[in-house]
C-alpha cells in the first residue's frame, strides 16, 4: 500500500514500523508461503518452508520461556557487575557495583557485600564482610574507599548478595558468591636512581637520575671497567614494586642494539655490565652508545621509556676470526622514499636567421 502498510489474504500484519525479529521472521515465512500457493513462478522447496517454520518457532518459545520467566518471577537469577573493573589509586575511583536480573530488569531491593579480596598469585584473602553503600538514583551499589591493604597491582573481589526481603529468596536466585578481577593502578615513585663507572669495585664516576625526567649522561669507559646502574620503585603506600618489564637498552652508533633485563634485588632494580664479558656481545665495536631505560607495568600509571644520556667505549680491536655485527635493516624511507629529480635533455633550438632576412623573405611571398 502507499502508506507503507503490508497484506496477506486482506490481513493487516505492519503499520507501525519494524516489530523486531520474530514479526520480520513470521511475516517472510507468511507471505512466501502465502506467494508460493498462488504463484507458479516462485518454486519454493517444501522442507525449506517447513526448516524456516520451525527455527521462528524454536526462537519463539524461547524468548517467550524467558519472558515467562520474568512475568512470574520465579528463580529469575541476579545477576552481579562492575561498571569499572579498573581503579586508579590518583583519581580516588570508587568501587561501583550494578545488580540486576539476567533479563536487564531491575532487582529486588537487596544489598551487596565485599567479602573477600584476593591478591593476585596468593590464595590468601582477608575476610571483610563490608556492606556497599547504595545510590538509589544511579541504581549502583559503591564503596567509598578501597578496603585497607589494597595497593596497586591485580585482585579479586568476591561479593554476595543479600535479599532484604525473605519472599524474593523463592523468586530471585542470587546464585552464591561472585569473583570479579579488578586492576588497582597508581603512580609509582622512583627514588635513589644512578649510575657509576666502575674499576674493579672502586666508583670512578657516579651520576644521579631523574627518573622520570630529563637525563644527559656523557660517560666513558673501556672493556676493563663495568658500569652499574640502579634505582628504587615504591608504590603509593610505600611498599616495593616489582613492574613487569624493567630494560636497559644499548644503542650504538651504527644502529646494533642490546637490551639487558634489568634485575630485582631485595628492594632495588640494579645490573652491572662488565664489559671485559660483553667484548664479544658488542661485537668489538667501540664508539658512541646511547642508553636508554624502560619501566612499565599494567597498573604502574606513569611507566616510562627514559633516554639517559651515552656512553663513550674502547673496546679492544676484533680478532680474525670474531663474530661480525647483524646487517642493519634498510630504512624504508631511503628505499622507497623520494628521489632525486631527473632533469630531461631536449634537442637545443635550430639558431634563428636574423630578423631583417625573415622581413625579406615574407615582402617576397607577398
Amino acid at each position: 500500500m502507499d502508506d507503507g502498510s503490508y497484506y496477506f489474504d486482506d490481513k493487516h500484519i505492519d503499520v507501525s514500523g519494524h516489530q523486531g525479529p520474530l514479526s520480520a521472521t513470521a511475516v517472510v515465512v507468511q507471505g512466501l508461503t502465502t506467494f508460493a500457493s498462488t504463484s507458479e513462478s516462485l518454486n519454493v522447496r517444501y522442507d525449506t518452508l517447513i526448516y524456516l517454520r520451525t527455527r521462528f518457532w524454536v526462537w519463539q518459545d524461547f524468548f517467550l520461556e524467558l519472558g515467562s520467566l520474568e512475568i512470574a518471577r520465579v528463580s529469575v537469577p541476579l545477576v552481579l557487575s562492575l561498571p569499572a573493573t579498573v581503579l586508579s589509586l590518583t583519581s580516588k575511583d570508587k568501587l561501583k557495583v550494578k545488580v540486576s536480573t539476567v533479563l536487564g530488569s531491575i532487582a529486588p531491593p537487596l544489598s551487596v557485600k565485599l567479602m573477600q579480596v584476593f591478591s593476585s598469585g596468593s590464595k590468601d584473602a582477608s575476610v571483610l564482610k563490608q556492606e556497599l553503600h547504595f545510590d538509589p538514583k544511579e541504581a549502583i551499589h559503591m564503596l567509598d574507599a578501597l578496603p585497607v591493604g589494597v595497593d596497586i597491582g591485580k585482585y579479586v573481589f568476591a561479593f554476595e548478595i543479600v535479599l532484604s526481603d525473605p519472599e524474593d529468596k523463592r523468586k530471585f536466585a542470587t546464585g552464591g558468591r561472585t569473583k570479579v578481577p579488578v586492576h588497582v593502578t597508581g603512580v609509582v615513585k622512583v627514588d635513589d636512581a644512578k649510575v657509576a663507572v666502575l674499576e674493579g669495585d672502586i666508583v670512578e664516576s657516579e651520576k644521579k637520575l631523574d627518573l622520570p625526567g630529563k637525563n644527559d649522561l656523557a660517560l666513558s669507559a673501556n672493556h676493563l671497567q663495568k658500569l652499574h646502574l640502579s634505582f628504587l620503585l615504591t608504590t603509593p603506600f610505600g611498599k616495593p614494586f616489582k613492574p613487569h618489564q624493567a630494560l636497559l637498552k644499548f644503542r650504538h652508533e651504527t644502529g646494533v642494539e642490546h637490551i639487558f633485563v634489568v634485575e630485582n634485588s631485595r628492594r632495588h632494580f640494579e645490573i652491572t655490565l662488565d664489559f671485559l664479558g660483553l667484548v664479544e656481545k658488542f661485537f668489538y665495536l667501540s664508539g658512541q652508545y646511547d642508553i636508554e631505560l624502560t619501566v612499565g607495568d599494567a597498573v604502574m600509571e606513569n611507566s616510562f621509556l627514559q633516554p639517559l644520556g651515552s656512553i663513550e667505549l674502547d673496546l679492544p680491536k676484533a680478532p680474525e676470526k670474531a663474530t661480525q655485527p647483524p646487517p642493519q635493516a634498510v630504512n624504508p624511507y631511503l628505499r622507497y622514499g623520494p628521489k632525486a629529480e631527473i632533469a630531461h635533455i631536449f634537442r637545443p633550438p635550430e639558431k634563428r636567421p636574423p630578423q631583417e632576412v625573415s622581413f625579406a623573405f615574407l615582402a617576397a611571398l607577398w
